[in-house]
């Protein structure tokens, strides 16, 4: 396995995939610098058709970057991101390209609603971690999809966001057998006492633990 971890500058980036061949490159983090836009993203990407690993922040990437990266970049099996501007739309375009996915975290989710979740379920049918932080209100119908789509799911958060149906959520815990890990933190309009019932009801299922790495994460689909 080819790594690359934490490159400090964007010319160091730069650097890096200059030239006209493609990299043999696995494993790639990047969070102190970051791709500025569509064109950066797409031309870094297009040499890197190996990847499987990914994590990093694109503050500044439209939903067609997003799908230019599903396509460049279409073995990825693990995937973290921090992208404000992405839509439901926009994740689909992005998931469509990504069968092999396992496990997808993103933050700053302000636009993703249930339309979302019901995308990455359709398209990525081997998942089996699903975070999302600072998303907006999550339906009962985009859970209702992972159910339908995803009985491989072990891992799923949500986190200082909208409203999340806790009918959906019931659902989800006894309808997929293979389910260890459930977070639900800081979520509008569902109240701590109720969030203690929920763990309660369902003491085979355990909380996330806090502050994990992507790889921790990933790796707690093993367990």
């Amino acid at each position: 396995m080819t790594i690359l971890s934490r490159p400090k500058t964007i010319n160091a980036i730069k650097t890096i995939f200059l030239g006209d061949h493609p990299w043999n490159l696995n494993y790639l983090e990047l969070h102190q610098v970051t791709p500025q836009n569509d064109a950066e993203l797409d031309a870094m990407t297009k040499k890197l058709p190996n990847l499987e690993f990914l994590s990093f922040s694109l503050f500044y990437v439209s939903d067609e970057g997003m799908e230019r990266l599903g396509r460049n970049c279409p073995n990825l099996r693990v995937l973290q991101f921090w992208n404000d501007k992405l839509t439901d739309s926009g994740l689909d375009r992005l998931t469509q390209h990504l069968p092999h996915l396992e496990t997808i975290s993103f933050d700053t989710a302000y636009n993703i609603t249930e339309k979302g979740i019901t995308a990455i379920a359709r398209n990525c049918k081997r998942l089996r971690c699903l975070q999302i932080i600072h998303h907006t209100k999550i339906e009962k119908s985009g859970i209702d999809a992972l159910i339908e789509n995803c009985q491989n799911l072990k891992v799923v958060g949500f986190s200082y966001g909208g409203p999340v149906s806790l009918e959906g959520m019931h659902a989800l815990i006894e309808q997929m057998p293979n389910l260890r890990y459930v977070q639900l933190k800081e979520i509008d309009g569902i109240q701590k006492n109720q969030i203690k019932r929920f763990y309660k009801r369902f003491p085979q299922i355990s909380k996330i633990p806090n502050n994990l790495s992507i790889k921790k994460l990933h790796n707690l689909t093993f367990n």
